[in-house]
């Protein structure tokens, strides 16, 4: 997860594990500066990037592969009882550090703008570049490159 702080609040690089590492990153940023958040950008769908962006209550934004990728999981295994039961039955067996209790309020938001894998957009004074990461560890990845920082 990365945060950035721009003149008209925060963006969320990624909305972290569960909503409640979400909610941990979120109030860190409120101590550092209590602006809004404008947005979450998912680098990519994987679970450990995009279970806790409900905790922003923000714009996600992703590419528009990232996208299409999420929302067949949301009609297969990201169904309501199956993300549950993938949870409980592989993950929290494998990562020891998972608890069923920060996932316990989950809600999947899937992103509502997208941009093609190589995007330039501003917000405020910073500007933002979505560099195209496919293949390097998904289909969907995106990096973010601040030019100007």
């Amino acid at each position: 997860m990365g945060m950035i702080l721009t003149s008209e609040g925060w963006i969320a690089v990624d909305g972290g594990t569960s909503p409640l590492h979400g909610r941990q990153v979120y109030e860190a940023m409120q101590q550092i500066s209590p602006q809004p958040v404008h947005s979450v950008i998912l680098t990519h769908r994987h679970f450990d990037h995009s279970f806790g962006s409900q905790a922003f209550d923000a714009p996600v934004i992703s590419s528009r592969r990232c996208k299409e990728r999420f929302v067949q999981n949301l009609s297969d295994d990201w169904g309501p009882d199956e993300v549950h039961n993938w949870l409980k039955n592989t993950m929290f067996p494998h990562i020891p550090s998972l608890t069923e209790e920060e996932f316990a309020d989950l809600e999947l938001i899937s992103p509502s703008q997208t941009y093609s894998s190589a995007h330039e957009f501003k917000v405020g004074d910073t500007r933002i570049e979505f560099v195209p990461l496919e293949g390097v560890h998904t289909d969907e990845g995106i990096g973010i490159y601040l030019p100007n920082e």
